[in-house]
């Protein structure tokens, strides 16, 4: 019995080293996996910053004169204050020189015959400079 127990085991073991054989594939293969490699590069965008019209102070009485203050202009630009009175009327401001730095200045007072309310202002220029704020003018004396 002790034979028969020998030729079980070796016959046992044989269909198993032939499974783990052809699951590691033909060994005649030569053919090496492709290596690939992606590179990719970081873009850096910087946004130059926008023209803004600050107006100081944001409201006041007849008499106030309120100080316009653009920054971030085109630089050699020639900037133009609009002022658009409650009830629709204009008025157009001189052009104005952008500075080296791009900031230009000017100032606006209200006089008598202005009526209260939200006057709105853009400045603009032919070279693409455009920025907008508002200022209020209110009843009473400075």
């Amino acid at each position: 019995m002790a034979g028969r127990r020998r030729r079980m085991h070796l016959v046992a073991t044989v269909p198993l080293v032939a499974v783990a054989l052809s699951a590691c594939g033909d060994s005649s293969n030569t053919t090496k996996p492709r290596s690939t490699t992606t590179t990719t590069a970081a873009t850096t965008t910087t946004a130059a910053p926008q023209p803004a019209l600050t107006i100081t102070p944001v409201s006041g009485s007849v008499g106030t004169a309120f100080a316009f203050s653009l920054r971030a202009a085109t630089v050699g630009d020639t900037v133009t204050f609009k002022i658009v009175f409650p009830g629709g009327r204009t008025f157009n401001g001189k052009p104005h020189p952008v500075g080296p730095d791009g900031a230009v200045a000017a100032t606006y007072t209200a006089t008598r015959g202005n009526p209260a309310g939200v006057y709105q202002v853009s400045a603009s220029g032919p070279q693409g400079t455009r920025a907008t704020s508002s200022f209020s003018v209110v009843p009473g004396n400075p």
